[in-house]
């Protein structure tokens, strides 16, 4: 446990203005009491100063100086930090691997491929947890953008920037997104392992069954989300212009559903397209299912506020000047 400090020191200096305006007031006392001494009739000065209160003068002055005093704490938020107490989580790991190529702009998938996976992913996130996440960009290779974390904003704030330009070398390798999925997995761990790869599956080498045979051998599922659609489209790169290839034709991208069925197969996922909703709950489900280890979750800090604690007075004080007047009243 920390002292109290405050969130914002530098409104702190507002109350400087305190000693202005007790360096007003006595100034206009003084030129007060001169004027008044200087009419010199007893009679004339009680008539001028009819009805007015030298007491309720000060008081409102000093309430007034409470109230501001009181405001400038509460909006500076004294705070003071404190450790929180460790618990203990039931988690698995899950690493989401992002298929970010070029051929992911096509728009056989409304709005487009990219941007019909990021928002399934963002829902998929959102609904993991306790969790452990991790997010992977992946073209022709592949890219962590978040380690492991229980902190689910930290993937959602990656995932909203997912573009090709993520990825210098372009294409589509799924073996490089599954070998640098199980780099992030901790080594010698119980805990249940995943990987979700999303993709339009225009990759078809050797290697990415040998890379689903590593993850099978160290006990890591894998789950493929096709997105895309056979009959395939051209793919935007700036308004009004499709890609073109070395000879000026147009390129077309297709959906290539064996590699990723094979991966899953291989390593006894599931296999789905995104725009099947009965797939989709599948994948969610053998999510939950997967082994959970309880682990005490790393502790960290929280940060206490005490702003109410004078922003209350100070409403107070208000209420009380409002119903003050300058002048006796017989209610007073």
């Amino acid at each position: 446990m920390e002292k109290v400090h405050f969130e914002n020191p530098a409104l702190l200096h507002l109350l400087w203005l305190l000693l202005l305006q007790a360096g007003l007031l006595w100034y206009y006392w003084r030129w007060r009491s001169q004027t008044l001494y200087s009419i010199g009739s007893r009679q004339l000065e009680q008539r001028l100063l009819l009805g007015f209160s030298s007491d309720r003068f000060w008081l409102k002055n000093a309430l007034f100086s409470l109230l501001f005093a009181l405001t400038v704490i509460a909006i500076a938020n004294p705070q003071r930090i404190e450790r929180a107490t460790p618990s203990l989580l039931g988690t698995s790991d899950i690493i989401f691997a992002l298929d970010v190529s070029r051929s992911m702009l096509a728009t056989d998938i409304n709005p487009s491929r990219l941007k019909k996976a990021q928002d399934y992913l963002k829902d998929l996130i959102k609904s993991q947890g306790d969790n452990r996440l991790g997010l992977v960009f992946f073209a022709g290779d592949a890219f962590p953008q978040s380690p492991l974390t229980n902190d689910p904003s930290a993937l959602l704030l990656f995932l909203s920037n997912a573009s090709p330009d993520a990825v210098n070398n372009q294409g589509t390798s799924l073996s490089a997104a599954i070998l640098q999925a199980l780099r992030m997995f901790p080594m010698d761990s119980t805990i249940g392992k995943a990987v979700v790869l999303i993709s339009d599956g225009e990759s078809h080498t050797e290697e990415d069954l040998n890379a689903a045979n590593v993850a099978r051998k160290e006990g890591v599922v894998i789950h493929t989300v096709s997105v895309g659609s056979t009959a395939g489209s051209s793919i935007p790169v700036s308004a009004g212009k499709m890609l073109k290839d070395f000879e000026g034709n147009l390129v077309r991208t297709k959906l290539h559903e064996q590699s990723l069925q094979a991966i899953a197969a291989k390593t006894n996922g599931i296999y789905t397209k995104i725009e099947d909703q009965k797939g989709i709950q599948l994948v969610e489900e053998a999510l939950n299912n997967l082994r959970k280890v309880k682990i005490e979750q790393q502790a960290g800090f929280v940060y206490k506020t005490y702003y109410q604690w004078f922003l209350a007075p100070a409403i107070f004080i208000l209420l009380i000047d409002q119903l003050l007047f300058w002048r006796r009243k017989p209610i007073f």
